[in-house]
C-alpha cells in the first residue's frame, strides 16, 4: 500500500508510487517521462472530491468516509479536535467528531442556525469554508497544524 503523499501516474492505468519511490531517480523503473497527479491526503483520491477546502454536507454521527475524515483534518487543524481523538478510527464519525462539530459551532455562534449539534450541514460546512479562507495568509506565514497531537 502506499503510505503518505501518492503519485498517481497519469499516463499508465493503476500505477501509484509513494513519496520513497516517487522521490527515486530511476523511479522504481516507472517511465521518467510519465506525469504525475499528487494526493497530499487520501480523501483526494476520492472520486467526490472537488479541490474543495472542507467537504461537502452533510456529515453525522455513524458515517465513515473519505469525506469525514477530511472533515476530521480540517477540524483538527482548525484547533477544535486533538489529532490523538481520530488515531483508532479516522474516517469515523464518532463521539470526538460529534464533539468537535459542536465545538466549532458554539465557538461560532451556530447553536441555533444549525439542524442541530453536533451534525455537519451546509451551515456548519460554511462557517467552516470561511474560517479557512480567513486563515489561508496565516497558515501559509508559518503556523501549521499538528495533526496527530505529536
Amino acid at each position: 500500500p502506499v503510505v503518505g503523499t501518492r503519485y498517481m501516474c497519469l499516463d499508465c492505468a493503476g500505477c501509484d508510487l509513494c513519496g520513497e519511490c516517487y522521490g527515486r531517480e530511476d523511479k522504481r523503473g516507472h517511465h521518467l517521462a510519465h506525469s504525475f497527479r499528487v494526493f497530499r491526503y487520501c480523501w483526494q483520491s476520492d472520486p467526490a472530491f472537488c479541490g474543495d477546502l472542507v467537504p461537502q454536507a452533510p456529515l453525522s454521527r455513524g458515517d465513515a468516509s473519505k469525506r469525514v475524515l477530511h472533515l476530521q483534518y480540517v477540524l483538527i487543524e482548525r484547533g477544535v479536535m486533538n489529532g490523538t481523538d481520530i488515531s483508532l478510527r479516522a474516517g469515523f464519525f464518532g463521539e470526538k467528531t460529534v464533539e468537535a462539530v459542536k465545538n466549532f459551532q458554539r465557538l461560532n455562534g451556530l447553536e441555533e442556525a444549525v439542524t442541530a449539534l453536533g451534525v455537519y450541514d451546509s451551515i456548519t460546512r460554511a462557517s467552516l469554508l470561511r474560517a479557512c479562507n480567513s486563515s489561508d495568509v496565516a497558515m501559509a506565514s508559518g503556523r501549521s497544524a499538528n495533526l496527530f497531537g505529536v
